[in-house]
């Protein structure tokens, strides 16, 4: 699974219909359509996250201070925040 890092959200949008969609190589995959990021109503997105993996190992302290900063700025504009580390991580 391959995912976008960039450091502008706008740069985000410009690649992010590049990889979206059906992958045929991938049954994982379904078509979706995409929206435009500029009309996303923030208020109904749920942001979640997590600090620690499946082992219950964790990222450095540095990583960990950017993590909780990222989701304390998030948090008043989104519907819900929660900390969970999906179960399957470590298979």
């Amino acid at each position: 699974q391959i995912g976008l890092v960039a450091r502008w959200v706008e740069d985000l949008a410009l690649l992010l219909p590049v990889i979206a969609g059906q992958d045929f190589h991938d049954a994982a995959t379904v078509p979706f359509p995409i929206g435009k990021p500029e009309e996303t109503d923030l208020k109904t997105l749920r942001l979640v996250y997590y600090a620690k993996n499946a082992d219950e190992s964790a990222a450095d302290a540095e990583t960990s201070t950017i993590l909780r900063s990222a989701v304390e700025f998030l948090a008043p504009t989104v519907r819900s925040v929660k900390e969970d580390c999906p179960r399957d991580l470590m298979k």
